[in-house]
């Protein structure tokens, strides 16, 4: 699970990442803006833009979809943490989500690290600054796939 809180330069503030149990791709996304969101909270950071990977999570948060029991819980704290707070809700690309799915990758990639945390743009590894520096600048991402018989496929934009 991995949050990332940027200006609206599109330049760091924070950026954590948490190893969370067993959990589906839902769960980690919920707990994730649960997080985030306390962040938020008490760093007192209200004018928000929530983009999330999963239209499931938006359809959930804007009510337009039931809400499965294994998130409720998270799902409730997050409206709650939403009162008296402007929250604009998007939903982007998987690519337009590649830093926060790096800094997860991140944290299980160490045995033995429970969390990581960044606090500045030159905390952070080589491949996330790139990749934050992409989304600044606006470049798109492109996942290429490799085949046997030599050939490429580009997916995304």
């Amino acid at each position: 699970m991995c949050f990332c809180i940027r200006n609206d330069q599109g330049d760091l503030i924070y950026a954590e990442g948490k190893r969370i149990g067993i959990a589906n791709n839902l769960v980690a996304e919920v707990v994730a803006w649960r997080m985030g969101k306390e962040y938020c909270r008490v760093n007192n950071l209200f004018l928000l833009t929530l983009e999330t990977d999963s239209q499931a999570f938006k359809n959930m948060i804007d009510g337009s979809w039931d809400i499965p029991w294994e998130v409720s819980l998270e799902i409730r704290i997050i409206q709650e943490l939403m009162k008296g707070m402007e929250v604009v809700i998007e939903h982007t690309l998987r690519e337009g989500n590649r830093m926060a799915d790096f800094l997860a990758n991140l944290v299980f990639s160490f045995v033995g690290t429970e969390i990581i945390s960044f606090n500045t743009f030159q905390d952070l590894p080589k491949k996330a600054k790139t990749l934050l520096n992409m989304d600044k600048s606006q470049t798109p991402n492109h996942r290429i796939k490799h085949f046997q018989n030599g050939n490429f496929r580009i997916e995304g934009g």
